[in-house]
């Protein structure tokens, strides 16, 4: 299967308020997805859609090549998923959901959940109401990867996760990616965590994705170029994909996204300055495309 998902020209629209319009994604196997967005752009409404848990106007949905409102059981029991509000029964212990999860699914790993649960130090015979709200997200990230999921949905993963704890998270994510070949789609406003696992970016803005591109190519696109002036500064700056401009001193600080591989030399040949290519991570491109 050379998609894992499917998201295509989806309208959602809520109390006359449009939420999602011809929206269209997919998630290739064994691809790691970032998706961003600022809060209610419609992210976790999308990731609902796409588990079958809210109803759109139009368009078609697949996960795992079927309609998620009639998906074959042992096929959604490919799919782990954790929701930014996850709660998990507030009086069960982690033993008995580790139970109830193992006659639910039947690739359920055992040994791996055991040795996750040691790792973040979770002790399995407490209930979930004396478990932190970090421990809690924990747990539900363990249950969904005790699936053994061929793809794994988050929403917000990280949030209230201690420093520590995260950095555990990531590196097991990492590991299920590298090892096991699943496929990764995650939410996140820490934009770090995307950086260091994601393969492909999406960005969210206006209920259409306005960004599907690799990291890499993402990068390379978005620019940040500081001209440096000794003489009078341009009152204007006519330049293709001109994202912000930003005067400090003499300097102007130019946010560009282009394909052009010449950019550079066109802004040098064009304009009077010392030219300097800045680098720019995750969080200053979002910021830059999603204003």
């Amino acid at each position: 299967m050379e998609n894992v998902f499917e998201l295509n020209n989806i309208h959602k629209s809520y109390q006359g308020e449009t939420i999602l319009k011809d929206f269209s994604l997919q998630l290739k196997a064994g691809c790691c997805y970032g998706f961003l967005g600022r809060n209610g752009a419609g992210k976790s409404t999308a990731i609902k859609i796409l588990m079958g848990m809210t109803q759109f106007d139009q368009g078609e949905v697949k996960l795992l090549g079927q309609d998620p409102w009639e998906i074959d059981r042992s096929l959604k029991a490919q799919v782990g998923y954790v929701s930014q509000t996850q709660t998990l029964p507030p009086t069960a212990t982690a033993a008995e959901l580790i139970i109830f999860h193992q006659k639910m699914y039947p690739n359920w790993r055992s040994d791996y959940v055991d040795m996750l649960l040691t790792r973040f130090e979770i002790n399995k015979n407490k209930k979930v109401k004396a478990l932190s709200g970090g421990m809690q997200k924990l747990l539900a990230i363990i249950l969904a990867l005790g699936q053994d999921p061929t793809l794994l949905i988050l929403d917000e993963p990280t949030v209230g996760l201690d420093p520590i704890s995260k950095q555990e998270l990531m590196d097991n994510l990492l590991e299920l990616l590298l090892n096991e070949n699943s496929s990764i789609f995650f939410s996140s406003h820490i934009l770090a965590d995307i950086e260091k696992l994601a393969d492909k970016i999406g960005i969210l803005k206006g209920g259409k994705l306005v960004i599907d591109m690799e990291l890499d190519t993402l990068k390379v696109s978005v620019k940040q170029i500081q001209l440096d002036f000794s003489d009078d500064i341009p009152p204007s700056f006519d330049i293709p994909g001109l994202l912000s401009i930003k005067k400090i001193g003499r300097s102007i600080i130019l946010t560009i996204k282009s394909d052009d591989q010449n950019i550079v030399e066109t802004i040098k040949n064009k304009y009077s300055a010392k030219i300097k290519l800045l680098d720019m991570n995750l969080e200053e491109i979002f910021i830059e495309l999603a204003k």
